[in-house]
């Protein structure tokens, strides 16, 4: 109970960090979206050597900025890999382990939406600039709608309608995490979305743009 406890209250704390900084944790109609996209063994190292790396390069830059005494090179290395393993391989695996209570979380704060029916929705993340704003997607019979949460510090809906989508481009979310769709509009925009289950959302897509 005491560790169940323990990694609620660790999940409490850092619950919008992997929504905002990579947009991998996300949310009847017929509800799509609520198998997570597997982070294999691989990928967690991955991630592990990237974020090693980064945190190492932050704190060799503050060691020429910082009045306080420097640092040793070997302190800085093994401060990097304690981190990078922590977050990379512990921290990325008790998220996965918790998706379902996050997914339930941020399903609570998101508005539904009343344009016309709503035939599919779920989670979904969508980038506005550098922010992977976390909500829903919904499939009505004439658009491609997602509503932000309300936890977000960019709030909205953004309306696609069937008719103006040019293309579907899957992509890789920070060039790590296979589960990013890119939506082309006959306009040239593009909107970039997280989605768990990709290839249903495309199948529907393409069924809706027929």
């Amino acid at each position: 109970m005491g560790f169940n406890r323990s990694i609620n209250f660790i999940i409490d704390i850092f619950i919008k960090i992997p929504d905002k900084l990579f947009g991998i944790f996300y949310f009847y109609n017929m509800k799509i979206g609520y198998t997570l996209t597997e982070i294999t063994w691989k990928l967690h190292l991955k991630l592990a050597i990237i974020t090693t790396i980064g945190y190492g390069v932050i704190l060799y830059a503050i060691q020429f900025i910082s009045p306080l005494e420097k640092q040793s090179l070997t302190s800085i290395a093994f401060q990097s890999i304690f981190f990078g393993l922590v977050f990379g391989l512990g921290f990325t695996y008790l998220l996965q382990k918790k998706s379902k209570q996050i997914t339930n979380f941020f399903t609570k704060n998101t508005e539904s939406v009343s344009l016309d029916k709503i035939i599919y929705e779920g989670p979904a993340n969508l980038y506005r600039g550098i922010e992977a704003v976390g909500g829903k997607i919904f499939l009505t019979e004439t658009h491609l709608i997602f509503n932000s949460h309300k936890l977000n510090i960019q709030k909205g809906t953004t309306k696609i309608p069937y008719t103006s989508i040019q293309e579907l481009l899957p992509c890789k979310t920070a060039k790590i995490v296979d589960n990013g769709l890119k939506v082309i509009t006959k306009e040239g925009k593009t909107f970039q979305f997280v989605v768990n289950e990709r290839e249903t959302w495309v199948q529907h897509l393409r069924e809706f743009m027929k």
